[in-house]
């Protein structure tokens, strides 16, 4: 019943000009609720102890470097989900953006969101940079 609620806001505010700001806003909120989530969540031990440098597998290269990237710069494991989750989510913002009419992107992000957005944004995190990577890759087939 919810998604109903947050569908019928998205075609209503993607009345107003303002549908992107309201979407940046929804990331943030998201953002905050994956790096809030508990430990029992599924992968977050692995996770954790990948960032922490205990866990390293051998073909996880470029989500093991940015798990160093930020543990070395000093942000704790909360952080790192939170900005794992921005970067994800805003990239996909971006091209969306470009892809659809803007006073379509709220809808569009609730849809994703609620589909498969939080899924791989906030819980399974290395398929989603892999699906994030993959829309960047049909961003520029389709428009380049």
């Amino acid at each position: 019943m919810e998604f109903v609620y947050l569908l019928l806001f998205a075609f209503i505010t993607s009345r107003f000009k303002h549908s992107v700001q309201f979407a940046s806003f929804f990331i943030l909120i998201t953002c905050f609720i994956c790096a809030n989530r508990s430990i029992s969540i599924a992968d977050t031990p692995e996770y954790k102890e990948m960032f922490e440098g205990v866990n390293s597998i051998p073909y996880e290269k470029g989500f093991l470097f940015l798990c160093d990237f930020f543990h070395g710069i000093g942000f704790s494991f909360r952080t790192f989900l939170f900005f794992i989750s921005l970067i994800g989510l805003s990239i996909w913002l971006f091209i969306t953006k470009i892809i659809i009419d803007k006073r379509l992107v709220l809808m569009a992000f609730i849809v994703y969101c609620s589909y498969m957005g939080i899924y791989y944004h906030g819980i399974v995190l290395r398929a989603g940079l892999a699906v994030l990577i993959n829309y960047i890759g049909i961003y520029y087939g389709l428009v380049k």
